[in-house]
């Protein structure tokens, strides 16, 4: 047996390993539920004050206002993998290659610019002009 002195150390090491992945584990599910419980709550107002958006992550809010098409943006290359698909290789399934679309959003009630992530798009719809049904204008 391989020791540190007259110490075991493989068995405290694989011991201490273990128990650290258990509570990463839990803490990693408690995280999946938070963002759950906030992605599925009912949308609430935009605070005015971008200060207290701290606390709002994955929150969904309501807003007024207008997208700016002209300024969007596109962050790419991002996959996406739709429920189903078949793995292809070790490495998992083939993903289809995209964009998300991210528009700035001009809100009505104060001079303020916000990004909205509008989501993903295939890498040919990525041009607007095919992709007329989702240039809303509010």
């Amino acid at each position: 047996m391989c020791t540190n002195g007259d110490k075991p150390f493989i068995p405290v090491a694989a011991f201490a390993l273990g128990t650290w992945q258990v509570e990463r584990r839990k803490w990693k599910l408690d995280l999946i539920a938070d963002m759950e419980r906030r992605t599925l709550a009912a949308p609430i107002p935009l605070p005015h004050d971008f200060d207290e958006l701290e606390d709002m992550e994955y929150k969904r809010v309501v807003v007024k206002g207008k997208f700016d098409h002209s300024k969007e943006l596109y962050m790419h290359p991002r996959s996406f993998i739709e429920e189903g698909d078949q793995p292809t290789s070790g490495f998992g399934v083939k993903p289809k290659s995209g964009a998300w679309v991210v528009t700035p959003f001009q809100l009505s009630d104060t001079n303020k610019r916000i990004l909205v992530n509008r989501g993903w798009v295939p890498r040919e719809k990525i041009n607007p002009k095919y992709r007329h049904e989702g240039q809303v204008k509010y």
